[in-house]
């Protein structure tokens, strides 16, 4: 091998990898011909900004790299790739990939919506939030107030009962005669008129009370007081003219107490049925706040999936952007064409707007997750829980059993069948005969004293047929809510059995799909080398890549989030109910 001569040449050269971009000087020395004419060059390497990690995903890329320097075909002490690599000139080399960013949001501000506070959020702080400010739950909290108040309401109908009467009445009469007799005239036409007044004072209070076996007692006491201008009262030989002013005192006493069942179980059915609709209001109040529950975790998991599809849409963005850098780079010095950049730069819109569209859609769930959650809507919220994988908290087999025996909504239709029966009953007595005992009392301040008594008997034997329409009414009725029970435990096996097999293969497809990520990945990386060498691939190839991957990284929070959503539905199904304070002691009415 002969030296023809020694000069010093040096080229910076870009490594285009999307992954891991680095720069790197070589300076060529020594130019050497062989025997055969074929030039050979001593090349050093200096490498820009440090040491170079490579990833074992990366480490293919880097095997060997391939340049011509200055026209002359160069052998080093390594082989180098051309395609790996763009010549940058000096007053760009400040330009790297490195430099391209994507920024916080696309979207922008919104002037039209005021800026709310930051809040940090975890699902079992948003769960408690949700309980005391939720609106369903606030109204639930006073339905089951109000159905209290109701079942007061029909109790004081058999409390005691306390009334306080007057009256004041004043009466006058005018009387007038059209004759006169005179003694010595004998009878003369004469017209004489003359007015009384009578005024009547009656005060007394009453208490009564109906008892929950029908019977009910009144009692009156009574002042009355009686001024008369004619003196009506009291008139004698002695008092002939009689007294101005009269006082009166008595009281009344009256027992009812009937001998048939229709008035107690109408009594009994009517309060039952009441403390039922409080036990169920109850009920209610338990099965919105799960509800509530249920729509709190969905938001927040769903909120969680569409936050890391924004930074999937942002890598794929990235990508895109880096891509176009390399084919602006490629077409400076000719190795691209101008419909390739093209194509590069429709690819990179094309990617912000589908970052634009989903920043959108984020924002729109934070709102209805603030509406839910009964917060203001401009809350600007920081999902903080860890979208992952954990296991049930109990057995598969045993959420069958569970979910039957404690389910609220079978209990609430059960409560129903109850109050239907109560009617039923009270309506097959339509017809039965009537039949009251009957006394009372009476004294008054003269002496005067009354007792008696009377059996009052009625039968109404003809209604129209009222009493048998009723009973059907109530008999259809419980059949029907006898069917809707049978279903609805149906229907909530087959939802666990649902929810179960949900879980069961959203665990093999998160398997399934971790993997599909990871090759997506390792593919992308090849199809990044295969593209920069010189155009083994293309762009529409590169492409399909790069969608490969961003859609391997949706399914796979897809799965992610469905399988925390079916875990949750599951265990929400399971009912942990404990009464209200208020509500304890009515539940002995249950049967």
């Amino acid at each position: 091998m002969i030296i023809i001569g020694r000069q010093s040449i040096s080229r910076r050269f870009y490594m285009g990898n999307i992954l891991a971009p680095f720069c790197m000087t070589i300076t060529a020395r020594g130019i050497k011909r062989d025997r055969n004419g074929q030039c050979s060059l001593q090349v050093h390497r200096n490498y820009c900004g440090g040491t170079i990690v490579f990833s074992a995903r990366q480490i293919h890329l880097w095997a060997l790299i391939f340049c011509v320097v200055s026209g002359i075909p160069c052998i080093g002490e390594e082989s180098i790739h051309s395609a790996d690599m763009q010549i940058v000139d000096s007053e760009s080399a400040e330009a790297t990939i490195e430099d391209i960013t994507v920024s916080a949001s696309l979207l922008g501000t919104e002037s039209f919506r005021p800026s709310g506070l930051k809040v940090q959020l975890s699902l079992h702080d948003a769960i408690e939030i949700a309980m005391e400010s939720n609106p369903q739950v606030r109204m639930s909290h006073h339905s089951l107030v109000q159905s209290l108040a109701n079942l007061d309401l029909t109790e004081s109908s058999y409390r005691d009962q306390y009334d306080l009467g007057g009256r004041l009445s004043e009466n006058l009469r005018t009387r007038s005669s059209g004759f006169r007799i005179d003694t010595n005239r004998g009878l003369v036409a004469e017209n004489v008129s003359h007015t009384e007044n009578n005024e009547l004072f009656t005060l007394g209070p009453t208490y009564s009370r109906t008892f929950r076996n029908g019977s009910n007692v009144s009692i009156s006491p009574q002042f009355q007081f009686e001024h008369d201008s004619e003196g009506a009262f009291d008139q004698g030989a002695s008092n002939p003219k009689g007294n101005r002013e009269e006082d009166r005192y008595s009281i009344n006493m009256q027992y009812d107490m009937p001998l048939n069942s229709r008035p107690r179980e109408e009594i009994r059915q009517r309060i039952e049925n009441s403390k039922l609709s409080a036990i169920q209001s109850d009920y209610d109040l338990y099965l919105r706040e799960r509800q509530i529950t249920e729509s709190v975790i969905n938001n927040y998991w769903n909120i969680k999936r569409q936050s890391e599809q924004v930074e999937v849409q942002r890598e794929r963005l990235l990508q895109s952007m880096r891509v176009e850098f390399i084919q602006k780079t490629k077409f400076r010095y000719e190795n691209a064409a101008q419909v390739e950049v093209g194509e590069a730069e429709v690819d990179v819109l094309s990617n912000k707007a589908n970052v634009i569209s989903i920043e959108g859609s984020l924002r729109n769930a934070i709102e209805n997750f603030n509406i839910v959650l009964g917060i203001p809507i401009e809350t600007q919220l920081e999902l903080t829980d860890e979208l992952k994988v954990e296991p049930l908290p109990l057995p598969a087999e045993q959420y069958v059993t569970l979910v039957t025996s404690t389910n609220l909504e079978l209990k609430s239709l059960r409560l129903s069948i109850q109050q239907t029966e109560n009617n039923l009953q009270v309506a097959k007595l339509g017809q039965q005969p009537n039949l009251t005992l009957s006394t009372y009392f009476n004294r008054t301040d003269e002496g005067t004293q009354d007792v008696g008594g009377a059996l009052v008997f009625s039968w109404p034997f003809g209604d129209g047929g009222a009493t048998k329409a009723r009973i059907r009414v109530q008999l259809e009725s419980l059949e029907r809510l006898r069917i809707n029970l049978w279903d609805l435990e149906r229907q909530l096996v087959q939802e666990v059995f649902g929810d179960l097999r949900n879980l069961q293969l959203e665990t093999q497809r998160i398997s399934i799909f971790e993997r599909n990520v990871e090759q997506a990945y390792i593919n992308l990386d090849n199809a990044l080398f295969n593209f920069q060498q010189s155009g083994r691939i293309s762009f529409r190839n590169l492409q399909d890549f790069q969608l490969e991957l961003a859609r391997s990284r949706s399914d796979l929070i897809q799965s992610i989030v469905t399988y925390n959503i079916a875990k949750s539905r599951l265990i929400l199904k399971v009912h942990d109910y404990n009464s209200s304070p208020e509500i304890k002691p009515l539940m002995p009415v249950l049967r």
